[in-house]
């Protein structure tokens, strides 16, 4: 390249580039003035009127008008010398030999598979393998530093396509031939299919040095934890195209990593690739791009020699900045992606002093430059890493792999001056502003290279979340760059001097714009909703001045807007973009660097997805904002928005109605309010709209939280209770491990512990192939694997229907050693302890290589001679729960509140849990009769809640324990209601009051007030009238059924003529018994002692309700409006027995249906009941 230069330079050879001033200077420097004039003059107002107004106020203006003061004289840095650079590629060929070119090495960077899939790195490395430069010049390097497998295989598809494609290579546009088409989309299918399944095919591996590159993959391979892998793809020493051309270099490079070591996220990538580099070609040009970034137009690098060639540019000059470009953005750019001013506006104005910053990609570097300043070149620790060295072996030597491995470990920069004064440097989260500043204070210059035809297309986020967290860790960056030692402000102005320093001193600050535009977003408006005007009058001096500042900054951004090829509409896209970003990614991107100084929580490097959604790229084609999931960063936005509006309705009805200040004082604060409403529309369209169709979730619109770092979040054990795989089958303990295991939080720091009182081996196998199915169902959902799932599932069913786990199932060693403990002498009630530990996080991975959640088997050891405390027991064995109840539940909650722990009730809209419910009336009545007992426990022990608990909590908190305890107790008024006032009825005797007395309207306002109150609580909580009837039906039949027998069971248990038992609750599901319950039809099926005082209310009030009729249509003795009362009771009783009724004489038992035998027992009793009656209530 040094002899080319000389060449050029001797030779009456033409300009390879031209730079004009733009022609605006001028003009700008003039306004500069006037406005720096202004400012003044505002900051003056806000000092001397500071004592004389609400001081909060005052000083919030005054705190934001400083902060866009400062912002403002630091962007005129752009304005003192812009240029405009063209470039004549043309003439390079004419004057130089291709020979003579210099070798460009490419570095592409990915990171996961699943957010960059690869083949956009596929395209990416195509288009650069395709530039119109020599081939044996050009090597492409990737960095993998998800260390996929998957993205390997996309490459080594990649190389075998651009073998037909590259001696086409129609300027990308692969449709253009047939045969380089159906190869792309063959290829295509493959690399996807492959990315879809999550693992590699044999039958797509076809050569033994590609078996030999995916074996390095073995089962300890994860993503954090892993050895380099270095593969040669191409060689251009032996691989040709099918013309017989030379192809590139393509070599795929994953890191070493370990959990260990840090491994400075992109910029330690990119480090690993210029050191990797060095030892294969070590090219004096070095290009980075991003896996998304297309070359456009093969002629780029021929645009680079003509500045790279240049002898008066060359001594000083370190880097080519092409800015970003992006492909499919929608007409009106809704998210500003195009980041105008960044990458074209601003970047003019830096070119013209020493050059633009670097973005991360499309950048051509010399080598050189990484290695220390112009003038003082910082040697590496190793001589075949710097940058004049003449590599002489073959990269697939012995030799060169070697040191590349070397180069590549985790380990190696230690004691080294990478990251800090050589290669990319470390410290920002925003590793490209970061080191091209670094160049630049070093002495480089930079230049911005920006022709017609753009010489790189990327992709971008076409969601506000993906657009947002990409920029709040670039705010986050910038914010350790302005507070570190090498700040702009200190550092920069130093070694380059003022202007030079306040350009990335503009930059540093980005995120404190959210100081000022999170004031004057909340600040005006609430002061108008107060009555508080804090603008001056429209017809006072200061008014013409507020105006000349806002028309005058918008005026002149819209006009460089312009001028740069936007349009009014972009524009105004662009302004609103930048309000949004202060109110979400620069305020939250502050506050986690506020608190990531304190030690609260640290920087964390998130992934921009480039996987486009169909429906979400739809929407952003036509404009449509897309919100779709909660993120605190949209509470604030939501916010903004319903202040505003509140706020503007406010200051209209001043305006129309008047005020005591005269609408003219608050002119302003409503304007503003306005100004932010009209710029909310788009949010204004999402709350209302679904959340699937881009919509705010409700959730967004309601609350605000904070989000902690994952690094912080603390760990969670998950206790998951069985006792019976007969009762509650294997399958449904496996399906709540699996949903836990799935939470969306770091699988390190879950674990699930899984009790089983049954101590059954099939519990435990099911475990085992949950386990199994998990490394596979984890990654990417029940959905996507629906076979997997039915396998396991059936092999688990077998299991439990055979009884036994076959040795056809026990697959590893370690579940042979844990079955053996199933030994002839191994009982329900009499067996040792097991614990069986299933998965380890730190070890056992998915298919994914990242971690799996702890998943624990415990049966504990169980005595016929020791009490085993039933589920509260089996939780203890876990954690400490309370004895004393059945209902372990409510006693231990009890007694905490009673110790001064508080509980929280969360209902979320989506329901967090569901669980199974028994479907037929035994199992209901069997579990609520278990409950009764266990209340009852409470309520008549040393701490029931009407003693202990009001002494401890309080009489209302007393009073709600107290409560549920008296559950029970219903029973008594219901069997008295349910049986009573029909005996009298049949017996003539009158217990109510007549219908006109005015006792029967205060019998008639307890009852309709009772329940409906009742009705109107059940309705406000989601529900209907049919299940708010069948819900006050149930109730009575609980109080005549597991009510009364848990009370008598209770009373017999403190006689002691009576045990205390734990019932499990049966969670199998019948066929038959579904289909009934989908109907809404009353299942019994079998015979109950729980049954038979419901049928005696069911026939005892049909007999009286046929006799008070018979009374009201012939008369008697007694008039019908004494018995009024008691008929209705009757018909009350007779309309909620119905499913009885039902049950006795249309279905057979087997059918759902009362047996006979219990009808029979339900008659007998009652004709006893009636006789009894007879004798008591007889005059």
């Amino acid at each position: 390249m040094e002899a080319l230069r000389r060449r050029l330079r001797t030779t009456e050879a033409p300009p390879l580039h031209k730079a004009e001033l733009s022609r605006f200077t001028i003009p700008n420097r003039i306004f500069t003035l006037l406005y720096a004039s202004a400012v003044v003059t505002l900051l003056y107002h806000h000092t001397v009127t500071l004592s004389k107004t609400h001081l909060f106020i005052s000083t919030s203006l005054l705190l934001s008008d400083v902060v866009l003061a400062v912002i403002w004289v630091t962007s005129q840095s752009f304005r003192i010398r812009p240029i405009y650079r063209k470039e004549f590629p043309q003439y390079i060929n004419k004057e130089s030999s291709e020979n003579e070119f210099p070798a460009i090495d490419v570095f592409v960077c990915t990171a996961d598979p699943y957010k960059e899939p690869p083949m956009n790195v596929v395209n990416t490395v195509i288009s650069a393998m395709g530039f119109d430069y020599p081939a044996e010049k050009v090597s492409v390097y990737v960095s993998d530093d998800g260390g996929s497998d998957l993205t390997l295989f996309g490459l080594m598809e990649g190389a075998k396509f651009a073998a037909h494609w590259l001696p086409f290579c129609v300027e990308n546009d692969v449709v253009q031939s047939t045969c380089s088409k159906t190869l792309y989309e063959s290829m295509k299918v493959r690399v996807e299919n492959v990315v879809e399944k999550g693992k590699i095919d044999d039958e797509y591996i076809t050569k033994e040095d590609e078996h030999k590159a995916f074996n390095k993959w073995t089962d300890r391979f994860s993503r954090q934890d892993h050895p380099t892998v270095i593969q040669v793809i191409l060689d251009n020493n032996k691989d040709k195209d099918i013309k017989g051309h030379i192809m590139p270099n393509l070599v795929y490079i994953s890191r070493e990593k370990s959990k260990t070591s840090n491994h400075n996220f992109k910029a330690g990538a990119l480090n690993v690739l210029i050191r990797v580099s060095a030892t294969m070609t070590n090219a004096p040009i070095i290009l980075t791009l991003d896996c998304d970034t297309y070359s456009n137009d093969p002629q780029t690098p021929l645009r680079v020699l003509c500045y790279l060639l240049d002898s008066k540019l060359e001594s000083k000059l370190g880097y080519i900045q092409f800015p970003q470009r992006f492909y499919g953005i929608n007409k009106n750019d809704t998210y500003a992606c195009e980041v105008k001013r960044l990458f074209f506006i601003n970047a003019i104005g830096m070119d013209g002093l020493s050059g633009p910053n670097y973005v991360g990609t499309g950048c051509f570097f010399r080598r050189r430059a990484f290695f220390g300043g112009p003038l003082n070149l910082v040697l590496p620790e190793m001589a075949e890493l710097g940058p004049n060295h003449v590599v002489s072996n073959s990269i697939q030597s012995k030799q060169v792999m070697d040191l590349a491995h070397c180069v590549a470990s985790c380990n190696y920069e230690n004691n080294t001056q990478w990251g800090h004064k050589m290669g990319v440097r470390y410290g920002s989260l925003v590793e490209d502003f970061y080191t091209g500043y670094r160049l630049q204070c070093e002495g480089w210059k930079a230049i911005l290279c920006n022709p017609v035809k753009a010489a790189f297309y990327g992709d971008f986020p076409i969601s506000l979340v993906d657009v947002l967290n990409q920029q709040k860790r670039w705010a986050i960056g910038l914010l350790e760059v302005t507070f570190s030692k090498y700040s702009p402000f200190t550092f920069g102005t130093h070694f380059m001097g003022l202007v030079m320093g306040f350009t990335y001193g503009h930059y540093s600050l980005w995120p404190i714009w959210s100081i000022p535009v999170a004031i004057y977003a909340f600040l005006p408006q609430l002061a108008l909703l107060n009555g508080l005007p804090i603008f001056p009058k429209i017809s006072e001096p200061l008014f013409i001045l507020y105006l000349f500042l806002v028309f005058g900054a918008y005026g002149q951004d819209l006009m460089e807007f312009v001028i740069e090829g936007g349009t009014f509409q972009k524009w105004w896209n662009d302004q609103r973009m930048w309000m949004i970003r202060a109110l979400t990614c620069g305020l939250f991107g502050t506050i986690e660097y506020s608190l990531k100084c304190l030690g609260i929580s640290s920087s964390g490097f998130a992934l921009t997805s480039k996987v486009a959604e169909v429906e979400r790229s739809k929407r952003y084609k036509q404009g449509a904002f897309e919100f779709g999931i909660h993120s605190p960063m949209f509470v604030t936005l939501t916010t903004v928005a319903i202040i505003n509006l509140a706020a503007l309705i406010w200051g209209l009805k001043l305006a129309i109605s008047g005020s005591k200040y005269g609408f003219e004082q608050f002119f302003m604060q409503v304007i503003l309010a306005a100004f932010v409403v009209v710029n909310c529309q788009p949010i204004y369209g999402a709350i209302f709209l679904e959340t699937n169709k881009g919509g705010i979730p409700t959730k967004t619109t309601l609350v605000s939280i904070v989000k902690e770092s994952e690094k912080e979040l603390p760990a969670i054990d998950v206790f998951v209770c069985t006792a019976d795989p007969y009762k509650e089958p294997p399958m449904n303990v496996v399906n709540t491990v699996l949903s836990v295991m799935g939470f969306d939080y770091p699988a390190g720091k879950v674990s699930v512990y899984v009790s089983d009182d049954g101590g059954s081996d099939l519990s435990l196998f099911g475990l085992i192939e949950a386990a199994k199915f998990g490394a596979h169902w984890l990654p990417f959902c029940r959905e996507n694997d629906v076979t997997m799932y039915e396998s396991m599932k059936v092999r688990v069913e077998n299991a439990v229907e055979m009884g036994k786990v076959c040795d056809e199932n026990i697959t590893g060693e370690d579940e042979r050693k844990a079955f053996k403990k199933w030994t002839d002498g191994f009982t329900r009630q009499d067996h040792p302890t097991v614990i069986q530990v299933i998965l380890h996080g730190s070890k056992d991975k998915d298919i994914r290589g990242d971690v799996m959640p702890n998943l624990i088997y415990v049966a504990r050891e169980k005595r016929r001679t020791s009490l085993h405390h039933f589920k509260a027991g089996a939780l203890n064995a876990l954690v400490g729960i309370r004895y004393g109840t059945t209902s372990e539940d409510i006693l231990t909650s009890y007694l905490l509140q009673c110790e001064g722990w508080k509980g929280i009730f969360c209902n979320p809209n989506k329901a967090a849990f569901y669980g199974d419910a028994p479907i037929n009336l035994f199992d209901v009545l069997n579990q609520q009769k278990r409950w009764a007992t266990g209340l009852l426990q409470i309520l008549f022990s040393k701490y029931s809640p009407f003693t202990f608990g009001i002494k401890y909590i309080g009489i209302l908190m007393g009073f709600t324990y107290g409560h549920n305890t008296l559950w029970p107790i219903w029973s008594i008024p219901i069997t008295i209601y349910a049986f009573l006032p029909q005996l009298a009825l049949l017996n003539g005797v009158s217990l109510f009051p007549k219908v006109f007395e005015p006792c029967f309207i205060l019998y008639m306002f307890l009852f309709i007030g009772a329940y409906g109150q009742d009705l109107l609580d059940f309705i406000i909580y989601g529900g209907t009238f049919q299940k708010w009837w069948n819900d006050q039906r149930m109730w009575l039949i609980r109080g005549l059924s597991s009510f009364l027998f848990g009370l008598v069971e209770h009373m017999l248990k403190s006689l002691g003529f009576s045990s205390m038992n734990f019932s499990v609750t049966s969670k199998i599901i019948d066929t038959e018994q579904s289909k009934r319950y989908e109907k809404c039809v009353f299942e019994f099926g079998h015979h109950s002692p729980m049954f038979v005082t419901l049928i005696m209310a069911a026939i005892i009030n049909f007999v009286a309700l046929v006799w008070g009729i018979k009374l009201a249509l012939l008369g008697g003795k007694i008039v019908f409006e004494e018995i009024f009362m008691q008929v209705i009771i009757a018909a009350f009783g007779v309309v909620n027995c119905k499913p009885i009724y039902s049950a006795m004489f249309f279905r057979a038992s087997n059918k759902g249906g009362i047996p006979t035998k219990t009808t029979l027992i339900s008659t007998f009793l009652a004709s006893c009941l009636f006789i009894i009656s007879l004798v008591a209530l007889k005059d």
